[in-house]
């Protein structure tokens, strides 16, 4: 089976309330008055796997603990 690449935001620690004001609600300063960014609530890195658990578990060996958000590219 041929492998995707799936590009994988790792939210940042306490971010998770942050990135979906940020990137579902598209607020740019959060109800605490925190002006947000994209930098400051995830990184974003790309891993070829074979599916989505896949890639999600080469990301949680990487980044331990945190919360992933997934897209496959292709």
């Amino acid at each position: 089976m041929a492998k995707s690449i799936f590009k994988l935001n790792i939210i940042k620690p306490d971010m998770e309330h942050k990135f979906h004001e940020f990137w579902i609600e598209k607020k740019q300063v959060s109800d605490d008055g925190t002006p947000l960014h994209a930098a400051m609530l995830a990184d974003t890195d790309m891993f070829e796997a074979k599916n989505l658990v896949e890639a999600k578990s080469l990301a949680a060996k990487k980044y331990p603990g945190r919360t992933v958000e997934v897209s496959r590219i292709g």
